[in-house]
């Protein structure tokens, strides 16, 4: 007896099994594009796993398969560009990151450091490309608004403020220069669109950029290096602070205020001594929550922080005490801290 219910429990399951395997070949046959997009998706991986391995004629036959499959796809472009680099042939490499380029890689700040990119970052083709694409993305933005003030006197700090996303920047350097008359100020552009500005993967080379271009208008010789400070808030705070940390021979600290400032940190990146002053929405518990764990890496780095939770969303376009005491203590002035109820000098 035994015996006959354990053949009909396997005549059973294997009955099922065969119905299951022709439903996912219906459904396969029905649609082919989600077949075709999974072969991608395990092509892709194993490519990014053989370029881990240095296993360089594999990661190119998979990322060639992946352009083929979905020739559009800058990032396998890219992925193939940096197998070429790996091996040393400038040529290819360039072709491949030309057309990643064209097809939407416009994140120079990642081309800047992707360690891929150093066999080939000297060389004569690589050189070319990279000043193209840097030519091309500023004349893709809107113009750096500045204020630089007027007289002898240096400018007490240097300010760059990354607008949030669909933001007026013009309106924002308006009052940015009322508050802070004696600073030189930049706002840099986004991308246009209808009556406002947005950024994307652009917004770390331009924001750099129009920063290198302030510093030396208002650098006087025999100065020693200005390092600016870097604000935003909204999705810009995260900009401000990812820009921040990627340079710190530009920046000296930054404020940043808004949601997901714990991404902007991660493990493989060290404050490096880049102070900063974080701000949060209180009543937000996931913001409070990354802005915790954005606070955590700069002590774990020993970098000076301040962690400070806020009423209102924006405060430093809605409360222009927050800003003057943020910058204030970015420079290393006496401010009150909110709460502490003691003056402080960091």
């Amino acid at each position: 007896m035994t015996r006959t219910l354990t053949a009909l429990a396997f005549f059973f399951a294997v009955t099922a099994g065969a119905a299951q395997a022709q439903q996912r070949q219906a459904q396969q046959q029905a649609d082919p594009e989600a077949e075709r997009q999974a072969e991608f998706s395990r092509l892709f991986s194993e490519g990014l796993e053989a370029i881990t391995r240095r296993d360089l004629r594999r990661s190119e036959a998979l990322f060639k398969r992946c352009i083929e499959l979905f020739p559009n796809q800058a990032v396998s472009h890219y992925n193939l560009a940096c197998t070429y680099a790996l091996g040393e042939q400038a040529d290819k490499a360039v072709v491949a990151l030309r057309d990643a380029f064209r097809l939407g890689f416009v994140d120079l700040g990642h081309m800047s450091r992707d360690l891929d990119f150093d066999p080939i970052r000297r060389t004569p083709a690589f050189r070319a490309a990279i000043s193209e694409f840097e030519a091309a993305l500023l004349g893709q933005v809107g113009d750096a608004l500045t204020h630089v003030p007027t007289g002898d006197a240096p400018p007490e700090g240097v300010l760059v403020w990354v607008h949030d996303q669909r933001a007026a920047p013009a309106r924002d350097l308006e009052r940015l220069r009322t508050l802070l008359p004696r600073w030189a100020i930049v706002v840099p552009q986004g991308v246009p669109l209808r009556d406002a500005f947005v950024w994307d993967e652009r917004v770390e080379f331009v924001v750099v950029e129009r920063l290198r271009a302030l510093v030396a208008q208002v650098r006087r010789p025999g100065d020693a290096p200005l390092r600016a400070l870097v604000a935003g808030e909204g999705a810009a705070g995260t900009m401000a602070l990812t820009v921040a940390l990627h340079h710190p021979d530009l920046v000296a600290g930054v404020v940043a205020v808004g949601p997901n400032l714990g991404a902007a940190v991660g493990d493989d990146l060290t404050p490096s001594g880049t102070r900063a002053y974080l701000l949060v929405h209180r009543e937000d518990v996931a913001h409070v929550r990354a802005a915790v764990q954005a606070r955590d890496r700069f002590v774990k780095a020993k970098s000076p922080v301040v962690l400070e939770r806020y009423p209102l969303p924006n405060p430093l376009s809605q409360d222009r005490a927050v800003l003057l005491r943020a910058l204030g203590w970015l420079q290393g002035r006496q401010v009150t801290l909110p709460g502490a109820g003691a003056e402080h000098t960091f």
